[in-house]
């Protein structure tokens, strides 16, 4: 369907980038559609030869021969070469020449009949013959051709206009008004092969936008899936030490309750206390104490597994989950990543600063609600800051000590 004015408007004001798109599309087409001449011509041209043979000079005959010899050969060099090369938008230019000297060598060989090939000019059979070919050729050409206007326009002109100047000058009535029959048909030729240029070009600059669209759409969609994704690393991330934070916490808690409760996996949650913040804010500033607590979440996942989870809790407070791990285990962990603190040394203003934790340990226990355990934790921790800090405390300690 031909496009509105109004939509015809919309599709011309596309872009530099999306007419050169166009255009190699086009040309892409003009190629394609010109190898069904290629298999075609030879046989057209061996019946015309046939039939010539008997009334033209061997001379001119073998002339005619070469030329259309030499244009096949030249059309089918230039569309193997096109249809093996990486075709660019900036090729188009010279395709488009290469295609032209093309056409020019093809619409030649075609007026050439009416100047050397077809006589005698004084029998009306011939001339009706010579008409009848040339309106089959120019009417499967005038598709492919129509790709591109100008080159529509030099194919059928160069190819009819002489033999139609000849009949227009005839002296025979007959060929007077076939010539312009041939006129007319010419005439009806250009502006059906304009019509399908313009659907043609309406077409391809459609599926040339559809295409930005959907590229765009999906560059979009990415980016936006990317920038998704990275708000959810931001609402899962403490943002001053890159830990997870307390809300996925409980995400990974209740992960560990249900493979408890399938697979009866024991875990640990351990709650760890940065000993004497305060007065670390206090003596050093708060930058200071902020990169004490990036250096403590370092130091605390450089003695984890893999499998272990660590998340800051709050404040000076960050929280570990121990999979597959009974009380025991997870106190040697534990205890092994206080000495790691301990024995690690931070330089503030040329001086060096050491750091402690205290951790609260307990083990889940099948059957109770996870906010118990949590408070068996703290209720550990709270007893490993009394009894000195720096130092790891598990929930059968506290019931001990009570």
């Amino acid at each position: 369907m031909i496009a509105t004015p109004l939509a015809e408007r919309s599709l011309y004001s596309g872009s530099h980038a999306a007419r050169q798109l166009v255009r190699l599309q086009l040309l892409r087409q003009l190629f394609d559609q010109g190898l069904l001449t290629i298999f075609i011509a030879p046989f057209a041209y061996l019946l015309i030869l046939h039939i010539l043979s008997p009334v033209t000079s061997r001379p001119l005959l073998w002339a005619w021969t070469g030329l259309l010899a030499l244009e096949w050969v030249y059309h089918l060099g230039i569309t193997l070469w096109f249809r093996r090369r990486e075709r660019r938008v900036e090729e188009v230019p010279r395709w488009l020449t290469a295609k032209c000297i093309s056409t020019i060598l093809s619409s030649v060989a075609l007026s050439a009949v009416g100047w050397l090939v077809f006589p005698p000019w004084d029998q009306f059979t011939y001339i009706l013959m010579l008409f009848i070919f040339l309106s089959t050729a120019t009417a499967v050409t005038a598709v492919a051709f129509s790709a591109f206007k100008r080159m529509l326009l030099l194919y059928n002109v160069i190819s009819w206009l002489p033999f139609l100047l000849q009949l227009l000058f005839s002296s025979q009535s007959q060929a007077f008004l076939l010539g312009l029959g041939g006129l007319l048909y010419l005439t009806v030729t250009l502006i059906y092969g304009w019509g399908v240029h313009r659907i043609y070009h309406n077409g391809v600059m459609l599926q040339v936008t559809n295409a930005q669209l959907v590229a765009d759409l999906s560059a979009s969609k990415t980016e936006l899936e990317r920038a998704l994704q990275r708000s959810e690393g931001l609402a899962r991330r403490d943002e001053l030490t890159g830990l997870y934070n307390r809300r996925e916490m409980w995400v990974r808690l209740d992960t560990q309750l249900k493979l408890q409760q399938r697979l009866e996996q024991p875990f640990c949650f351990a709650l760890l206390d940065l000993d004497f913040f305060k007065s670390i804010n206090d003596q050093h500033g708060h930058l200071v104490g902020d990169e004490v607590l990036r250096t403590l979440a370092q130091l605390t996942q450089s003695c984890l597994r893999d499998i272990d989870f660590i998340a800051r809790y709050g404040g000076e407070e960050f929280a570990v989950i121990l999979p597959q791990t009974r009380l025991q285990e997870a106190e040697q962990s534990m205890e092994r990543l206080r000495q790691h603190v301990a024995a690690h040394s931070l330089q503030v203003d040329g001086q060096s600063l050491r750091i402690t934790v205290s951790i609260g340990l307990t083990q889940y226990r099948a059957g109770e609600p996870l906010n118990i355990t949590l408070a068996r934790a703290d209720s550990a921790l709270y007893q490993a800051k009394a009894a000195g800090r720096n130092q790891v405390i598990c929930d059968f300690d506290v019931l001990q000590s009570r």
